[in-house]
């Protein structure tokens, strides 16, 4: 006769602090199998730690001893070559409690090369030597010894710091962000004919460098007379028209890092070991553009249609509101701004 199978599932619990934050969790089997190693490494790490702190325990110990066995003889002028002199002993004995609580205390003698040792040591050399509270202090001497955290506090610090004059762009490109063009872009189709030639190209998908150059060339040996741009130049000529600048920093071919803030001076990426530059060119081997958000929105607002477009949130949630006073209710829903939250949010 077979064996009855159980009917009930097999539970698999995960309690790693990775993913699971430390919790038992029900976890499929997959998950289970896949979180094991993490597992093993924090019981492995778990148990160093255990065996690490009775070691440090049973040091302690002996150093409270010899400690205290010294203080008693010198309290009660017991010599060190008559320790086993039954008499000594007793004494060395009644006293043991009184030295052990003495050696214990942080503020009277803490362990030697203790954390408790370095705050007293601090604590002494304010108390001698007085707080200047007036001094400036100096951010890189609390930065962390470990890379990661080292970089992400010098990050902060940026941040805490940034300014319109003291980030990445250009002077010209920050006098253009506060004194944008108030006339709309508009272009001639006679005396501008080569630029939206070269303009319907790169957005008509030849806006990889090696394509549209290409292209170009191609077309000069057609039209000779023609003067159209090569990409480099279109780029400068898009920038000056719209009056959009993009940041520009170089970046790990691999994607690792962006090569600015505190890492802008690195020769290479610290995870995965790619040069900077590229040594036959001395360039970045990748660029990464950035477009300020300030620099869009002026552009669109430089033109009636596109700056209408901009208000169509406004535009429309106040419709829908006094659409909603006259009749109850909005006939017809067909755009986030028509839900209740935003309405009521407006109103």
């Amino acid at each position: 006769m077979g064996r009855l199978k159980s009917s009930a599932p097999k539970l698999y619990v995960c309690d790693c602090s990775k993913f699971c934050k430390g919790k038992k969790c029900n976890v499929p089997r997959s998950t289970y199998y896949d979180h094991a190693h993490i597992r093993r490494q924090e019981q492995a790490a778990a148990q160093q730690k255990q065996d690490y702190y009775v070691q440090s325990g049973s040091r302690k110990r002996r150093h409270y001893e010899d400690d205290a066995l010294a203080a008693c003889r010198h309290s009660q002028s017991v010599p060190e070559d008559n320790s086993n002199d039954p008499a000594a002993q007793e004494i060395i004995t009644s006293m043991l409690p009184q030295v052990y609580n003495r050696l214990q205390d942080p503020q009277i003698q803490p362990e030697r090369g203790s954390l408790n040792n370095l705050a007293l040591q601090n604590q002494c050399s304010s108390e001698d030597f007085g707080n200047d509270d007036d001094d400036d202090e100096d951010p890189t001497a609390a930065y962390s010894q470990v890379e990661d955290v080292r970089i992400a506090q010098q990050f902060i610090e940026a941040l805490k710091n940034a300014d319109i004059n003291n980030g990445d762009l250009s002077p010209d490109a920050v006098n253009n962000l506060f004194n944008p063009p108030e006339y709309p872009l508009e272009l001639d189709n006679k005396v501008d004919a080569d630029l939206i030639k070269c303009l319907r190209l790169f957005l008509h998908g030849h806006n990889s460098a090696k394509h549209y150059n290409q292209t170009i060339h191609d077309l000069k040996m057609c039209h000779p007379e023609d003067d159209l741009l090569s990409f480099d130049q279109l780029k400068c000529t898009i920038w000056q028209l719209t009056g959009i600048t993009p940041i520009i920093n170089d970046m790990c071919p691999n994607s690792c890092l962006v090569y600015t803030g505190p890492l802008h001076e690195r020769n290479s990426c610290h995870c995965c070991g790619q040069d900077h530059l590229d040594p036959v060119t001395g360039k970045a081997w990748l660029e990464l553009f950035t477009i300020p958000l300030g620099f869009s929105i002026q552009a669109l607002k430089r033109h009636v249609t596109t700056a209408e477009q901009m208000d169509y949130f406004w535009r429309r949630s106040q419709e829908n509101l006094q659409e909603l006073r006259e009749t109850g209710a909005i006939e017809l829903i067909d755009d986030i701004v028509c839900g209740t939250d935003i309405l009521l949010a407006i109103d």
